[in-house]
């Protein structure tokens, strides 16, 4: 009986043209979820640093209000949002500066002080014994967002 001669199958070494394109594909793929991750890590990091300067602020104008003395008492801190018009007086010069800071560290920054009786249903300064200190901004960090999540708003209560 006489055989046939085969010739070995040579070995095949190294990678195929197809197998490194699929490798660039996966690693690219990879590479762009970092980069998603990245830009979102920003964005928090940016909404939460405006919401620390917010509180930062607010509890500035509490100690503030506390530091008056008599004048907190009087109402003569209790001002709304939008335009101050400022005399001379102590209380006048501290909204003054507060509401300066507010629109310099803020986006859109704005802030209002009042005493009320009720601090869960805040409404018209009253000259009640609590005070409502509210601080708000734009967080205008992503144009997808609707105008009601951009405008943040944050309040502290607080007792003479």
């Amino acid at each position: 009986m006489t055989r046939l001669k085969t010739q070995p199958r040579a070995r095949q070494r190294g990678f195929s043209l197809i197998e490194a394109l699929i490798a660039m594909v996966v690693l690219s793929l990879g590479l762009l979820g970092l980069a998603g991750l990245q830009v979102s890590s920003l964005k928090f990091n940016q909404t939460a640093q405006l919401r620390s300067k917010a509180v930062t602020l607010a509890y500035d104008m509490q100690e503030r209000v506390r530091a008056s003395g008599q004048n907190a008492t009087n109402g003569d801190f209790n001002v709304g949002f939008g335009a101050f018009t400022s005399t001379t007086t102590f209380p006048d010069e501290q909204i003054t500066d507060w509401k300066a800071r507010l629109a310099a560290q803020l986006p859109l920054g704005d802030g209002s002080v009042c005493t009320v009786s009720n601090p869960a249903a805040p409404g018209a300064c009253d000259g009640g014994p609590f005070f409502v200190i509210s601080v708000r901004w734009n967080e205008a960090n992503d144009a997808g967002l609707n105008a009601a999540r951009q405008a943040q708003t944050i309040q502290i209560v607080s007792r003479e």
